[in-house]
């Protein structure tokens, strides 16, 4: 089982109303809405964390001395934790694409294991390329959603122009 808590998204209330020129607060709740609605799509799009997610995953019957997790974007390990709460110590974290390995010092067998861990981006990335590119990506989907005369369709046909999907191309299991 696998909870996930979005702690913080990369594109904010401010970038939003600066990308839309929206000068009052008026459609925030919205807008939040929004926020996390592009973010969902283009977190899907990659199959990885953008948005700086609080991950809680629990295994039944774990017998290993590793444990492999499918998520990218993987930050950092907060805990691990047997079925008797006790923290389990580990080696060393291998990241390879969009999954990542656990090492630990020892073999545990615990019913159930609970790693809790972090992926995504946080303030940390600004200055990473792909996470201006996320973030550009999610701002075009918040226009898209909230003024649709105005986004990244054609006039004509009413069909997406590519360009948004450029700003993702090549990036899955980047990170």
């Amino acid at each position: 089982m696998e909870i996930k808590e979005k702690i913080s998204y990369t594109a904010s209330m401010r970038d939003v109303h600066d990308h839309l020129r929206i000068s009052d607060d008026e459609d925030d709740n919205y807008l939040r809405r929004l926020i996390a609605v592009a973010t969902q799509e283009a977190e899907a799009n990659l199959g990885m964390s953008i948005a700086y997610t609080k991950n809680t995953f629990i295994i039944d019957d774990f017998m290993n001395d590793k444990i492999e997790i499918f998520e990218g974007n993987y930050k950092s390990v907060l805990s691990i934790q047997n079925d008797t709460s006790t923290n389990i110590d580990y080696k060393k974290v291998n990241v390879n694409g969009n999954k990542f390995i656990i090492e630990l010092n020892s073999y545990v067998s615990s019913d159930p294991l609970t790693v809790i861990f972090y992926t995504g981006f946080n303030e940390d990335d600004e200055n990473n390329e792909f996470y201006e590119s996320s973030k550009q990506y999610i701002l075009v989907r918040i226009a898209d959603m909230y003024e649709p005369e105005r986004s990244s369709y054609s006039f004509g046909n009413l069909k997406a122009n590519n360009h948004i999907d450029n700003l993702l191309n090549g990036k899955k299991g980047y990170y």
